[in-house]
């Protein structure tokens, strides 16, 4: 044992210790430590303990406790018992303790610890190593009052904690697929389009794009069509970790159908006004046209002055002034993009309107 305690050395050469191949137990506490160099316990095969307790020790290299190295590359410590208490340390490099396979004690109260992500491997090879812990009980302080700090926080870890399942969306339609992220910090939401193309969270106007992520998360689409279909990917990340949660959306097509009921037969009088409605339901939105006694195709906002008739947005009918040339048989038919109608299906709607005739004259009649 060698005992250099309450003493004012400041740093270890590789050199200090040169020789002492014997030295089983090190103490070097309460000192004004401020520099170990990495070689400084190369050769010290039989160190078993070594007290650095009460130092101003702020950084560590990987290889400081080295004792020997197999073939110039890993590097191995024979140590059993280190006391690193009381020094400046805000953190340790994992492979510190990844070169003492014999380490059963290790103490490293009292140092400035930061707990952020260059720690956060001491918190899994604490549940792994040493096997067995033990609690050291506070004695023989009685009377004295003691601060006991226990600061927790949210979870580090980005978790994904709810997702849409999988999804079908109408052809033409919109769908939001949500992803809920929790974590600290805060974490990143990024989605991973079918076509591999990586999205996070819009600048700018997200309501001018077709596919956009909100700010909250959600990959919102719009105007969808058939190459939007496949797996989606939702990736939560951040400083301490990622996770991600996959979902498949679907496409589908509806085919158009008209929500009126069929009429045969309507009559108007002369000199009035028609409203004949027709809409349709169906993915993509069906296109609403009509078709005239006379053959003429009428389409949404489409005027035929001669006639004074109009098709309105919802996809109405409307004359104005009916007269003898206004009766006859008017359809309606939807169709979109995928599915077309039959000359005689149930999407073609017709009406035979015919125009009742008032006289006024002795002599006058309505053809």
């Amino acid at each position: 044992m060698l005992k250099l305690s309450y003493n004012k050395l400041k740093e270890i050469n590789r050199h200090t210790l040169q020789g002492l191949w014997s030295l089983a137990r090190l103490h070097l506490d309460h000192n004004r430590l401020e520099f170990i160099h990495p070689d400084s316990f190369q050769g010290l095969t039989s160190l078993r303990l070594l007290q650095l307790e009460g130092n101003q020790l702020q950084q560590l290299h990987p290889a400081t406790f080295t004792t020997f190295t197999l073939m110039g590359h890993f590097h191995v410590s024979t140590l059993k018992h280190l006391y690193l208490s009381d020094n400046g340390l805000t953190s340790l490099p994992s492979r510190l303790v990844a070169t003492m396979p014999q380490l059963e004690n290790l103490y490293l109260h009292g140092n400035p610890w930061t707990c952020d992500c260059n720690m956060r491997w001491f918190h899994d090879w604490d549940k792994t190593s040493p096997e067995d812990t033990s609690i050291a009980p506070i004695e023989g302080f009685a009377g004295n009052s003691v601060s006991l700090p226990c600061v927790a926080s949210g979870s580090p870890d980005a978790e994904i904690i709810w997702i849409l399942p999988n999804v079908t969306v109408h052809l033409g339609g919109k769908v939001d697929l949500e992803c809920k992220v929790e974590g600290h910090p805060v974490p990143r939401v990024t989605w991973v389009l079918p076509n591999l193309v990586h999205m996070d969270a819009a600048l700018g106007f997200p309501s001018q794009q077709r596919v956009v992520v909100m700010n909250n998360g959600t990959l919102r689409i719009g105007q969808a069509s058939y190459t939007d279909r496949g797996i989606y990917k939702c990736i939560g990340s951040s400083a301490a970790g990622a996770d991600t949660v996959s979902v498949r959306l679907y496409v589908s097509a509806l085919p158009p159908v008209i929500q009126q009921t069929l009429h045969e037969n309507t009559s108007l009088p002369e000199g009035g006004t028609a409203y004949i409605h027709c809409t349709a339901t169906g993915a993509p939105q069906p296109v609403i046209r009509w078709i005239t006694p006379d053959g003429i195709q009428l389409t949404a906002s489409q005027l035929v002055t001669g006639q004074n008739l109009v098709v309105f947005p919802n996809g109405t009918l409307y004359i104005r002034g009916l007269g003898p040339r206004n009766a006859g048989r008017y359809e309606c038919s939807a169709s979109n993009t995928v599915f077309a109608p039959l000359p005689q299906s149930k999407k073609v709607l017709g009406w035979n309107m015919m125009v009742s005739c008032f006289v006024e004259f002795v002599g006058s009649s309505c053809a």
